[in-house]
């Protein structure tokens, strides 16, 4: 058997040639194990002669033993060599192709197809980066305080005719050809006109109605609809219960000492403080994380990779159906979805396929990042400190949620599964964005020493917080019966 070993593009092809010495001691053998299933006329199953069982042999049944007695003394001579372990192929079935079929000649390629790999690492270290750090203005606080007195807007119920921006409360009937049509009604339904939440011209014709009116309105359903309502004509039968306006509060001393969490304070000047330093604080954090993915996006761009076309294809193809399974769950199909999207097939396929391919990317990076620098492997330790439980006793709760979702003992493991890997995945890729982080300046190591006394002292802190809480309780307790006993 002579071989040729091409490894190219992700997958990894070994062209076969077999002699005629071969082919005849294929031949002999799948001879004699089809003759254990021939029945020849006169004698028992798999006790003819053999040269009387040739005659009754298929030739189709025959040359496929032929093939596989080549492929598995191919195989028993590839893992002898170890030509298993030169390369990372993946647990998939591989592509066999006999390109001649001859007793003086016999040409079989086995293509395998290889996990993902980086070629060539691009550069991580010494990146100069057009990121700019945002700076906080006054403008920037003014628009904060704006934001959180938005946030405690207050709906108040109004005596007098709806205008956009207001919320309608509603019951709504839809009728097509005088025919209520189905997921055309609705019962005290809270709608802010103008959020363009209904059909068009829906909620304008709300406008100018008062709490108690009973009208009709007419539109005419988006050609994105289902066939039967789309560019239908339909009239929908309207009660409106009230009308509410937002009232915003005024941003003053008294509103500062309304807010709760971050945002505690004793009058305006106070929360200007802590509305800025927040401000800031969320800038360098989001300044940081916009260098290290620039950093990481032009590693991955300046990389080299060798990933198979056919592995992209299984990926796409797997959450192409993952889409399809989605989207029916919610009454459509995928063609109806995409009609809705106003997006046609290939060029969400495609979509899929771009996202795949930067996800395989990051992961390569990430990884080949990490052999590089030497970053420690997540361990179960890194896993429960992060997690915040023991490993098993996290199994014992998620395990008995997911029964509760009516998932199998199968399906419970798998999750159980992705979400720890998910965890570990987070964890590494977190320490590769703080190692490059340091690599190129922004960020200072820390020492093991250093880190050590840091993790300490925290855990000193909550343990310290947990004993004056208690101790708080335990005085609370006591100055309760005191009161008790003087009573």
């Amino acid at each position: 058997m002579n071989k040729k070993i091409e490894k190219k593009d992700g997958l990894l092809k070994i062209d076969l040639t077999f002699d005629e010495k071969e082919f005849q001691a294929a031949l002999n053998k799948a001879e004699i194990n089809l003759a254990k299933e021939v029945v020849v006329p006169g004698y028992r199953k798999g006790h003819a002669p053999l040269d009387l069982v040739k005659k009754y042999l298929n030739s189709n049944r025959l040359s496929d033993e032929i093939i596989n007695n080549f492929l598995k003394s191919a195989d028993k001579e590839f893992t002898s060599t170890k030509l298993y372990e030169q390369y990372k192929i993946l647990n998939i079935r591989p592509e066999v192709n006999v390109s001649k079929f001859e007793e003086k000649e016999t040409d079989i390629s086995i293509t395998y197809l290889l996990s993902p790999e980086v070629i060539k690492l691009g550069d991580y270290k010494g990146i100069k980066s057009d990121i700019a750090e945002k700076k906080i203005t006054d403008k920037d606080v003014e628009e904060e305080l704006k934001n959180l007195a938005k946030e405690n807007e207050e709906l108040v119920s109004v005596d007098r005719e709806a205008k956009l921006n207001d919320t309608a409360n509603i019951d709504f009937v839809g009728y097509l050809n005088g025919k209520a049509f189905d997921g055309g009604e609705g019962k005290s339904f809270d709608l802010v006109l103008g959020s363009n939440h209904f059909v068009p011209g829906f909620e304008e014709q709300l406008v100018g109605h008062k709490a108690g009116d009973k009208f009709e309105i007419k539109v005419t359903m988006p050609e994105n609809y289902p066939d039967e309502l789309a560019n239908k004509e339909t009239v929908f039968k309207v009660t409106i219960n009230s009308i509410k306006e937002g009232q915003v509060p005024e941003i003053n001393d008294e509103f500062a000492t309304t807010l709760t969490g971050d945002y505690v304070s004793k009058n305006l000047a106070e929360l200007k403080e802590k509305v800025k330093n927040k401000l800031v604080e969320n800038a360098q954090k989001e300044y940081i994380n916009q260098k290290a993915n620039d950093y990481l996006l032009k590693c991955r761009d300046s990389s080299t990779y060798e990933i198979a076309d056919k592995y992209v294809d299984m990926i796409v193809e797997d959450r192409l159906a993952s889409e399809r399974q989605r989207v029916e769950n919610q009454g459509l199909t995928l063609e109806e979805y995409l009609k809705l999207v106003k997006m046609d097939f290939e060029s969400f396929k495609a979509d899929i396929r771009n996202n795949a391919l930067a996800e395989i990317k990051n992961g390569l990076v990430y990884d080949a990042i990490t052999t590089a620098e030497n970053i420690p492997a997540i361990t179960n330790a890194d896993i429960e400190k992060q997690i915040g439980l023991p490993i098993s006793a996290f199994t014992n709760q998620y395990s008995s949620y997911l029964k509760m979702q009516k998932l199998n003992d199968n399906q419970i493991a798998n999750e159980i599964r992705r979400y720890l890997n998910s965890v570990a995945t987070n964890l590494i890729q977190q320490r590769v964005i703080d190692k490059i982080l340091i690599l190129n300046g922004d960020k200072k190591e820390e020492t093991v020493d250093k880190k050590e006394n840091k993790e300490k002292s925290t855990e000193k802190k909550a343990a310290s917080e947990k004993k004056t809480a208690a101790a708080k309780k335990t005085t609370k307790k006591v100055d309760a019966e005191g009161e008790k006993e003087d009573k």
